[in-house]
């Protein structure tokens, strides 16, 4: 009986919830983009497993959502950075399937990377600075990829500060308030998103304005 209680509080509180997306060919934000975050070995304190968790959004609403349980890292930066790595996968798989309609705002914003955004600085800075790193080496295969993936032009890595990542109640329980809080922007169309350029894209936009004026 307590289980059929909390089946009806739940559509009870759900019943008004709608996945909500804008109009693609007047949306100003980005065509896709994703947050991602990680609970290194807190709620599992019996095997200190880590919690990955990401949303990815397409005009503005959420398409594909992930929490995943029971990975064992050996660092903060590892459980940031493997999270970052399920959401490019899941961001490329998706570039790759909207490449394959016949739709013309997609062929024009396809030359557009996906913005992933993490609040890990370490895992921005990684991904983005192909050079070697003596504490990262047991991450090196998934280092590379998505440094390849970002020389591709597939997506790029901005950082944000906690307290606005979405990606947040994906890894950890949540206050009734803050769910209350966070849960419209899930299901959009959310738009308060500023992209900012990378170290990496103002050091490349320095090296083509000063190509061309050689």
């Amino acid at each position: 009986w307590i289980a059929v209680v909390r089946i009806f509080r739940y559509l009870k509180g759900s019943a008004d919830l709608k996945l909500t997306y804008r109009k693609m060919t007047s949306d100003p934000a980005p065509l896709m983009y994703g947050y991602t975050d990680a609970d290194w070995a807190t709620s599992d304190i019996d095997k200190r497993r880590s919690v990955l968790g990401f949303v990815l959004f397409l005009s503005g609403g959420a398409i594909v959502w992930l929490t995943k349980f029971g990975l064992v890292c050996l660092s903060i930066f590892e459980s940031e950075y493997s999270s970052l790595k399920e959401l490019a996968k899941t961001a490329v798989a998706a570039r790759h399937l909207l490449e394959e309609l016949p739709l013309s705002w997609i062929t024009q914003n396809a030359t557009h990377p996906t913005t992933l955004l993490t609040d890990s600085l370490a895992s921005q800075q990684v991904s983005n600075n192909p050079k070697y790193h003596a504490r990262t080496k047991h991450m090196e295969i998934a280092e590379h990829w998505i440094q390849q993936v970002i020389r591709q032009g597939h997506v790029r890595v901005q950082h944000i500060d906690r307290k606005f990542n979405l990606a947040d109640m994906m890894v950890k329980a949540l206050t009734k308030s803050e769910f209350r809080y966070w849960l419209p922007s899930l299901m959009g169309p959310f738009q308060e998103l500023e992209i900012k350029p990378t170290a990496g894209e103002v050091l490349a936009k320095r090296k083509r304005v000063n190509f061309e004026n050689v």
